[in-house]
């Protein structure tokens, strides 16, 4: 390179992005995206992954194909049918969006189009952030068949706080909070169920006894205390004219 080349100025043209309308409608503003090539789970690559600006519902089609109507019939068929028509949707410029046919169907259901710029995914951001949290829940499974993980996944994101909209999207869309398996268990200190005669009872604490069991989990073993069976022999004492017993220390008898 030369030094001219070094020292050339390049000038580039800084824009700050545009803003979405704020929207207070359900399902008006929805972002679209396609995710893969996954692992073959269940005949399905790839998935039209779908989140609402609003309430941040999230939404997974699994598509075997990418094909244009592959993705025009999961457009319609799941999509449109479960939530309705939204207003306007934000879409990439990949050539599955771009065909005739989702213009079309498009046109027809009187969809506005935003379309992002090449090579920017800061323009989808919420889309694109969505991937990376799905992909990090669906390693943390460690299966190839993400087709199985994917409903617990989701129970999870639903049912988790969006601090944007300081709610839940399942709180948002169902005005209530949904029960996790978690909530089924019972956690009460006072009553436990006990199996008498084949038949289950609900007992008091009070009504039991306590029960001590050895602690397996200790690594020191207790050593048994040895106990000697040898009775020390008696001495031989001494017995004066008046029948009395006398003991002497050991360095005034005279060893023999």
């Amino acid at each position: 390179m030369y030094p001219m080349q070094y020292s050339k100025v390049h000038r580039h043209t800084l824009v700050s992005l545009e803003k979405f309308s704020d929207t207070s409608t359900r399902f008006d503003l929805v972002c679209f995206d396609i995710i893969g090539s996954l692992s073959l789970s269940k005949g399905f690559h790839h998935c039209l992954t779908s989140i609402d600006h609003f309430i941040r519902w999230v939404e997974v089609i699994p598509l075997p194909n990418i094909q244009a109507t592959t993705l025009a019939e999961a457009f319609h068929s799941i999509w449109i049918d479960c939530f309705g028509v939204p207003s306007t949707i934000t879409i990439d410029q990949g050539r599955q969006f771009e065909s005739c046919i989702f213009r079309n169907l498009s046109g027809q259901l009187g969809v506005q189009r935003i379309r992002t710029t090449e090579y920017h995914p800061q323009s989808n951001a919420l889309i694109e952030k969505f991937h990376q949290l799905l992909k990090a829940s669906v390693m943390c499974h460690a299966t190839e068949k993400w087709m199985e993980a994917i409903p617990t996944i989701f129970l999870g994101l639903r049912a988790s706080l969006t601090e944007n909209i300081g709610s839940t999207s399942a709180e948002m869309m169902y005005e209530k909070t949904l029960r996790l398996s978690g909530e089924v268990f019972d956690n009460t200190d006072k009553l436990f169920k006990v199996n008498i005669n084949e038949r289950s009872s609900t007992i008091s604490i009070d009504l039991g006894k306590p029960v001590f069991l050895p602690n397996t989990d200790s690594d020191i073993t207790p050593s048994a205390t040895k106990v000697s069976l040898n009775t020390p022999a008696k001495k031989n004492l001494l017995e004066t004219r008046s029948s009395r017993h006398v003991h002497f220390p050991d360095y005034f008898v005279s060893s023999r």
